[in-house]
């Protein structure tokens, strides 16, 4: 008859007419802890499909209106460039509207179009420069670098010898990389072999030994309770098969609350019986735990940070999975609003007497974009 799962989480009481126990204090604390963790790292398995698929069916469609918006005004400013009633200042900022607006797309894509209408625009010099006198550049790199440069001769010349006496430099600080790290191996050797550090040394790996032996215990209990090839029953096997699965993962993860839970749902162990385990046994598991919550919190702390990255999501506080979702949801709001409003803008601005009031209105952001920076 399959059991019934414990109806609370699992804490261990203390003994009555004892003192209160320090250690038992910190097995419920990391249970707690653990617990936390757990249902954080559930929260970001639930919530990154549904990251991918905003992002895949909204953001990046979106992105694309943006964009296909932004060559459209490309062409109605190429068309518009040519209008008998632009004066000289429309031109000035159309092109350098033209210019900007277009160079920032193509870096998103090839685009023939767009490509030969900046060009237009381009009002760089075309060809190389002749070659210069590299005397003042090489003065200028000895003063900013403070080293003297090999050679002279043309510009090109005196970048190159700069470049070789980087890497010169580079080639040297990683030497001396190499044989600081050599040097630093050397003294942890060196230590590693005094009394105190052989001891230390020791006590870990007996802690250690010692957390293996706690899990593996349980798990051993839990194996030969659901070993699956002892049942005749068809229907049985198949529930200790599955429930065998889970306490082989259990087990590999080193999940030493995961096997106590398997424990109570098979009703193997009640929680009279975790109340009466001793001192020692609940501080072989507290290092258990401790080693779990500290994995745990460092492969919540991985995705919280690379979601943040991905998504562009702030960091100065925790992001949790509701909070990611909910930004990547106001992002694609935010989004829309601005198609929709660059929609009615591109309709707006075939209006020529709308289109020359936007480029005033253009010139004067830029005004007080360069006014801000300098």
């Amino acid at each position: 008859m399959p059991s019934k799962k414990p109806n609370s989480a699992i804490r261990v009481a203390d003994i009555p007419a004892a003192p209160r126990s320090r250690i038992r204090q910190q097995f419920n604390t990391l249970i707690k802890k653990l617990e936390k963790e757990r249902a954080l790292l559930a929260g970001w398995q639930e919530t990154l499909p549904l990251l991918r698929q905003l992002a895949e069916h909204e953001l990046m469609p979106l992105g694309a209106a943006v964009r296909a918006h932004g060559r459209q005004m490309v062409l109605l400013c190429d068309q518009a460039y040519g209008h008998k009633s632009m004066g000289v200042r429309n031109k000035e900022t159309l092109a350098d509207y033209i210019y900007q607006t277009g160079c920032d797309l193509l870096l998103c894509g090839e685009d023939e179009e767009l490509e030969r209408i900046v060009d237009k625009y381009d009002d760089s010099p075309f060809g190389a420069p002749a070659p210069e006198d590299g005397a003042g550049l090489k003065a200028d790199m000895a003063r900013l670098f403070g080293m003297e440069l090999e050679g002279g001769g043309t510009d090109e010349e005196v970048m190159a010898a700069l470049h070789a006496k980087m890497d010169e430099l580079e080639r040297h600080a990683e030497q001396q990389g190499r044989q600081a790290e050599e040097h630093r191996r050397q003294a942890e050797a060196r230590r590693a072999k005094t009394p105190g550090a052989i001891k230390q040394a020791q006590r870990k790996e007996a802690e250690a030994a010692l957390m293996k032996q706690s899990v593996r215990e349980i798990y051993r209990k839990l194996a030969s309770a659901l070993h699956p090839d002892r049942e005749t029953d068809p229907a049985e096997r198949s529930r200790k098969t599955g429930l065998m699965q889970r306490v082989n993962v259990a087990y590999k993860n080193n999940d030493l609350l995961g096997l106590l839970e398997l424990q109570l749902e098979i009703e193997q162990i009640d929680q009279a019986a975790i109340d009466g385990l001793s001192d020692e046994r609940i501080g072989q598991f507290n290092a258990v735990l401790r080693a779990q919550v500290q994995e745990l919190e460092g492969d919540n702390m991985s995705l919280e940070t690379s979601v943040a990255m991905e998504w562009e999501l702030p960091l100065y506080r925790r992001l949790t999975p509701q909070a990611a979702l909910r930004g990547v949801r106001e992002d694609v709001a935010e989004m829309q609003a601005r198609v929709a409003a660059a929609a009615r803008e591109l309709d707006e601005l075939r209006d020529i007497k709308k289109l020359k009031a936007w480029l005033k209105a253009y010139r004067e952001s830029q005004y007080d974009e360069a006014w801000f920076f300098d």
